[in-house]
């Protein structure tokens, strides 16, 4: 019986075409339901988005329940969220707000995490430069 030697040339190709191969997270289909949806994983994973409903049915169910918060209290929509927002994000520091905002299903609309949106509504975290924490929340 021969012995064969697998020389470092054809590992090094071995390697190298099995890096090649993409590797999917999500389906296909899955991706195009995020996609039609406006969902994103972690919005459909929290219920705060249903993908089997349009974009806009999302935003229109968004602004809804921020209509529905504000007439409990006698608050606009926007106060509304912004209320509910700083009691997740107050204290926290950016990292920390960053990861909360993307948990409730805000979509990041600068590099610095400090602008957001979501169904209609625009966020700004007010940031204290010195301490990098989180002091309020402007919604538009």
């Amino acid at each position: 019986m021969k012995k064969f030697k697998v020389s470092g040339l054809v590992m090094a190709m071995g390697l190298i075409i099995s890096s090649i191969a993409p590797a999917h997270a999500i389906s296909e289909s899955y991706r195009r339901q995020l996609e039609h949806s406006g969902c994103t994983q972690v919005t459909d994973s929290n219920g705060t988005c249903d993908i089997h409903k349009s974009r806009g049915q999302n935003m229109a169910a968004s602004e809804q329940q921020a209509r529905e918060m504000a007439s409990d209290d006698d608050q606009s929509p926007q106060e509304a969220v912004a209320s509910k927002l700083e009691q997740h994000v107050v204290g926290k520091y950016q990292g920390e707000a960053v990861d909360v905002m993307q948990r409730l299903g805000w979509k990041r609309k600068s590099e610095d995490g400090l602008q957001w949106s979501k169904g209609g509504f625009h966020a700004a975290l007010d940031m204290n430069e010195s301490t990098s924490q989180v002091m309020g929340v402007v919604v538009r």
